[in-house]
């Protein structure tokens, strides 16, 4: 990590430290769906991985936003997804983050969930969670903490493919959007 990337670091860490912090009901927001933010693997290779998932997302969310954070020109192919994708090839500044028009594209968003798909941690699209305001943050455990409030952990090291855990995500968050609401055991 270069001595910019490292300042990055210290300037996302600053800008999150003064958010607001919200208590979600995560089943809840996960059925009620509202606006969404998905942002796909940076790497144009995991892309296909993903589009079972982002299939479902698209049923249970609308509208439905999904953002590709390029660190090349290569644009996404989505195989013929029905899901338009906001592709931002070079995106990425020398401080390791997103420049500033997308992250004003995406606090525009006025998100109520926001995913991130990246398998392993990636600071732009974490740190774009976070400033889509969206209460509810899922994304993939990563050395840090605080970007993401429902973490899907994995050992990278594990022989299960790619798409395979990303089917375990999907059915964690389905499990989870499924469960019946908290009743309290108090009868009036």
């Amino acid at each position: 990590m270069t001595l910019l990337h490292r300042a990055g670091n210290l300037y996302v860490r600053l800008r999150m430290s003064r958010r607001d912090l919200f208590t979600v009901d995560i089943g809840d927001a996960l059925r009620h769906g509202g606006r969404a933010v998905v942002f796909l693997p940076t790497n144009p290779e995991q892309i296909p991985d993903a589009l079972d998932i982002l299939h479902r997302f698209a049923r249970w969310f609308d509208p439905l936003s999904v953002v590709w954070i390029g660190t090349d020109e290569m644009p996404p192919d989505t195989f013929g997804s029905p899901v338009q994708v906001i592709s931002v090839p070079n995106a990425i500044n020398r401080w390791g983050l997103p420049y500033s028009p997308i992250v004003k594209r995406i606090e525009r968003k006025n998100a109520d969930i926001a995913i991130d798909l990246n398998p392993t941690f990636f600071l732009p699209t974490a740190y774009l969670s976070v400033i889509s305001g969206a209460p509810l943050r899922i994304g993939f455990r990563g050395p840090r903490e605080g970007f993401f409030n429902l973490e899907y952990s994995w050992d990278q090291n594990d022989e299960r493919d790619l798409v395979d855990h990303y089917h375990r995500f999907a059915a964690m968050l389905t499990q989870i959007r499924s469960a019946k609401p908290y009743q309290s055991l108090m009868t009036p």
